[in-house]
């Protein structure tokens, strides 16, 4: 597949596939429906179950187990530097995107070459789900923007900078993968990209404000008020908070222990505050521990 100049943008777009085939199947047709088009796609099956090979249109990458998302993007960009392809977008296989979607960001990259990082509003259920995310530097508190509000009331049109891009739909210039680093594994599922975009010096974040993603989220792994999503967001808060030094450290901790485990003891979620309990508990352990724990968990 060739790749695709005719609007100056260079580009992979990868569906990272887990769980039912048929939500990827959606993702992916509705990448092929994009205009101006990419240069190829390709679905990474961390799931192991994904039926078909190689099709006209798109490619799939077997790595043989689950990578987690963290070790996708790093697959991803290792077979966009292969490809020669200067971009990767990353989605989430439980989204669908705007046919124009690829224009609005070689728009946003013409007007700030120098972004680490590209997103835009994503919305769920007609609300908005992500629309620009903050973070509190002194604390480690990460929120989204506008989260919940109807995505039709949110301001449109231009470019903004932001703190962070979340992790269902991120374009990157393979250039910043190769100056920052890779995502760690080790956090494999939830916050990894944040981490990414918080290594010094902070990623440049860039919002494209309109809405080009629409998420049906917890679709693939479930939520973060699960037991899975619990046991991750408190495990990968931690890991973060522990990379700190000084006082930051401290209270980067403290954020995380009332973020991730205070709220749902507090809002009576006890899938989310065992899974919690875990994360924190096998802080030490490899992600497959976690997952597994958590599936033997819900065996019981």
């Amino acid at each position: 597949m060739a790749k695709d100049r005719q609007f100056g943008l260079s580009v992979a777009v990868f569906v990272v596939h887990y769980g039912d085939p048929e939500r990827s199947v959606q993702a992916l047709a509705s990448c092929r429906a994009l205009d101006p088009g990419f240069g190829a796609l390709f679905l990474i099956d961390n799931s192991g179950n994904w039926p078909l090979d190689d099709t006209g249109d798109y490619r799939v990458l077997r790595p043989g187990r689950n990578l987690g998302y963290a070790g996708a993007v790093n697959l991803a960009a290792d077979a966009a530097h292969e490809g020669g392809f200067d971009y990767l977008w990353v989605l989430n296989n439980d989204v669908t995107v705007a046919e124009d979607a690829l224009q609005h960001f070689a728009q946003a990259l013409a007007a700030h070459p120098e972004a680490d990082i590209v997103g835009s509003y994503v919305s769920s259920g007609g609300h908005c789900y992500y629309g620009g995310g903050g973070f509190n530097w002194r604390t480690g508190r990460p929120w989204h923007l506008h989260f919940g509000v109807p995505i039709d009331t949110l301001p449109r049109g231009g470019v903004v900078t932001t703190d962070w891009i979340n992790g269902a739909s991120m374009l990157i210039p393979v250039s910043a993968i190769l100056t920052r680093g890779r995502f760690d594994e080790n956090l494999f599922l939830y916050k990894e990209e944040l981490e990414w975009q918080l290594r010094t010096p902070a990623a440049r974040a860039v919002l494209v404000r309109e809405c080009l993603v629409d998420h049906e989220v917890g679709a693939t792994t479930g939520s973060t008020a699960g037991a899975l999503g619990g046991a991750f967001m408190a495990r990968n808060a931690l890991l973060i908070a522990g990379q700190r030094r000084g006082p930051s450290k401290w209270r980067w901790r403290a954020e995380a222990v009332l973020s991730t485990v205070l709220y749902p003891l507090l809002a009576g979620n006890r899938g989310q505050l065992a899974g919690a309990l875990i994360g924190v508990r096998l802080l030490a352990a490899g992600p497959a521990v976690v997952v597994q724990r958590i599936a033997d968990r819900g065996q019981r």
